[in-house]
């Protein structure tokens, strides 16, 4: 699966943003625009379609969300995606959508307003659609001769592709999973020392399998990769190496503090007295050392790293990083940014940032800038293709980087935004 995009409307003070992806994008935006809010509303609408029914009265009637800007208040909530797949062997585009009507002041609305599913192969000259609700009517398509016209009982709080996933001789229960079962990765920089603490593994599979999906600690997933992945584990080696040059060498250890273990063969899990972590040998040091003792910058890039090879294992169809640039070195932006890039074939990912080099460093294609405004909105444009050599220009005429100068215009926005109305 290929995510094509996703369009947000309606969360917080987000209002309609439609997001391309292209391999590696990001959002660029001035502080407290709006940048975490598009991957909240992202995350928001992925966990309510997996959610149950009792929690999706809860999440559309979750106060911290509901858009309360006198431009926006009025906005149901609108997630939609779109996205490709290989269906018997033929490219098929799947484009997906629902919104639901905020709980309001007397306690009416929490109830879903729209839901659409249209279908369109390499093979076909326009889309299908097959699901198709509003208010009135609720409708999906019950096989391939038909049409759009089968009526469907479902409740205001449901959506009907949970439901069709119970169809299980549906023709098309094969796109009805996929939209159920959409895999996001949200990676927060903030916090990160928690994970490389040396810790201990609390239970312990007797089958002896290797969950990469979980990282409960960068040194419990290091040592099973070079366990169980050795070729990946060089990989991730020699990124690391590469990267890092005051490294000599990493090695994973675990230490176990249980010299005998009485096991028995009919019971499911062993609580085993282990500790995992990771020695680390500094060019410059006679001895080394635990991960732990790392700088920021560098527990930084074993994080990235480490969740993007955990995303391409579990096969995550879009991956999120928030402020990645944050305490590393700019000189080594660019090179993370091409080896992410290449760790996530599977996944297409979207960076926040509010830092120039971004800009220096992607195609302004894959870049959406936060607009300002004083309407206390946020929206995320690009800059169209036929403008690009213009703003470029502009930023060589005032003696300035493209990035410098794009944050220059963004903070003489919100003084007079008719600046970027000519580029977007």
């Amino acid at each position: 699966m290929k995510i094509k995009n996703i369009r947000i409307d309606g969360y917080k003070n987000l209002t309609d943003t439609t997001v391309e992806f292209n391999g590696l994008n990001a959002l660029i935006a001035l502080n407290n625009y709006g940048k975490s809010n598009f991957f909240e509303a992202v995350e928001f609408g992925n966990d309510f379609i997996q959610a149950s029914e009792k929690s999706k009265i809860t999440q559309m009637q979750y106060q911290n969300a509901v858009p309360i800007n006198n431009t926006t208040a009025d906005k149901d909530y609108t997630f939609e995606i779109e996205f490709e797949i290989l269906l018997n062997k033929v490219k098929t585009s799947i484009n997906y959508m629902f919104s639901f009507e905020w709980i309001k002041q007397d306690n009416k609305g929490s109830k879903i307003t729209k839901e659409t599913l249209r279908v369109k192969s390499e093979e076909d000259t326009k889309p299908t659609t097959y699901i198709n609700r509003n208010l009135k009517s609720k409708l999906y398509k019950p096989s391939k001769t038909g049409r759009c016209d089968k009526s469907i009982k479902i409740k205001s709080n449901a959506l009907i592709i949970n439901k069709l996933s119970n169809f299980d001789d549906l023709f098309y229960i094969e796109i009805v999973e996929a939209i159920n079962n959409l895999e996001f990765d949200f990676i927060s920089m903030e916090n990160i020392d928690k994970y490389f603490v040396p810790q201990s593994n609390a239970i312990i599979d007797n089958s002896g399998s290797f969950d990469t999906y979980e990282i409960p600690s960068i040194g419990k997933f290091f040592y099973n990769l070079h366990k169980n992945d050795n070729d990946k584990y060089q990989l991730l080696n020699d990124l690391i190496l590469d990267l890092l040059p005051d490294i000599e060498y990493i090695k994973p250890i675990q230490i176990d503090f249980k010299s005998e273990s009485i096991q028995k063969d009919d019971i499911p899990f062993e609580v085993p007295e282990k500790i995992y972590d990771i020695r680390i040998k500094i060019r410059t040091n006679n001895q080394d050392t635990s991960i732990n003792n790392l700088s920021e910058g560098s527990k930084r890039i074993f994080h990235i790293l480490t969740t993007a090879i955990i995303a391409d294992y579990s096969g995550t169809h879009l991956l999120a990083y928030e402020e990645l640039e944050n305490s590393i070195h700019p000189a080594l932006l660019q090179r993370l940014l091409i080896i992410i890039s290449e760790l996530t074939d599977s996944a297409q990912v979207i960076i926040t940032s509010h830092s120039p080099h971004l800009i220096k460093y992607l195609d302004l294609d894959n870049i959406y800038i936060g607009i300002p405004n004083n309407l206390g909105t946020a929206y995320f444009k690009k800059i169209k293709k036929t403008k690009q050599n213009k703003l470029i220009q502009y930023a060589k005429d005032s003696e300035n980087n493209l990035g410098d100068f794009v944050f220059d215009m963004l903070v003489e926005g919100f003084e007079n935004d008719s600046f970027w109305s000519e580029f977007i």
